[in-house]
């Protein structure tokens, strides 16, 4: 346990000061700590990446980075992977990858945990959210008869919608049982339009894709995406690292340093436009 710790959120707007804060190593742990502070606040952090003031509170913090196991097996015919709750999805990820097989959805950063994307709504483009395709939840949460902490399993009926994205209000999840599929190529490209119309009309012929609307340049920048079933190009590479370049890092950088160092609404409209 420690204690007078605090933690800041990933985009810096949000300190959490918890009276005590644990990192269990299993559920059985996940138990002794609820009824040792039964009666008080309790909230579970993943890698901290929630901006509101959900996650905040002066009471009882876990982290649960330590429950990260990950099992695979075949439930009629479909694969399913087991999940510890802290386990990060680029873990899972990877773990999938062995066995040529991927995650239905998922968001753009991968370091969230698994329990931490499936409470909060995490999605990727043109798909149901992550938490559409659990079939099971592990928590940990007080039995309303004794008052002990107890584990309880919920696979189906409205328990397991509720608690597929429960913001952390039913319990503490300890694993995640979630459908996967076979790994599979995305085909992509962009255009840009001013016409909204334009965007949904692409939503057809490309149901993955995303769009962005550009401020002062009024005008639509649109990823077409859709899955491709011939074998991947070998310029996926290159395209991938023009992506991080311009977009993931080139983007967000001169935005930052407009906003943060030159602080010129003129310019960051000048850079919009051009």
């Amino acid at each position: 346990v420690a204690q007078g710790v605090q933690r800041e959120n990933f985009g810096h707007n949000q300190m959490l000061r918890p009276s005590a804060a644990y990192t269990p190593a299993d559920e059985q742990e996940v138990l002794q700590i609820l009824d040792r502070h039964r009666g008080q606040r309790i909230r579970a952090v993943g890698r901290l990446h929630s901006w509101s003031e959900a996650v905040t509170g002066d009471g009882v913090l876990l982290d649960l980075r330590r429950l990260n196991d990950v099992r695979l097996q075949s439930d009629g015919g479909q694969l399913v992977a087991t999940v510890g709750a802290g386990c990060q999805i680029k873990r899972l990820l990877k773990e999938l990858d062995g066995e040529g097989a991927t995650l239905h959805s998922l968001g753009l950063i991968t370091a969230q945990t698994i329990a931490g994307a499936i409470s909060t709504g995490t999605h990727g483009s043109g798909r149901h959210s992550m938490s559409h395709y659990v079939v099971g939840v592990r928590l940990a949460r007080y039995d309303a008869s004794s008052g002990q902490a107890t584990i309880e399993e919920l696979s189906a009926g409205e328990p397991l919608q509720a608690a597929r994205c429960s913001l952390g209000s039913l319990g503490i999840i300890i694993a995640v049982r979630i459908r996967c599929r076979e790994q599979y190529n995305v085909q992509e490209h962009f255009t840009e339009s001013r016409r909204l119309s334009d965007v949904l009309d692409a939503e057809g012929p490309f149901p993955l894709q995303q769009f962005y609307l550009l401020p002062w340049r009024w005008s639509y920048f649109i990823q077409h995406r859709r899955e491709d079933d011939r074998p991947r190009s070998r310029l996926a590479r290159l395209y991938r690292l023009y992506w991080l370049g311009a977009m993931d890092y080139g983007l967000i950088l001169q935005i930052l340093f407009l906003e943060r160092v030159a602080r010129s609404r003129r310019l960051i409209r000048l850079a919009f436009r051009r």
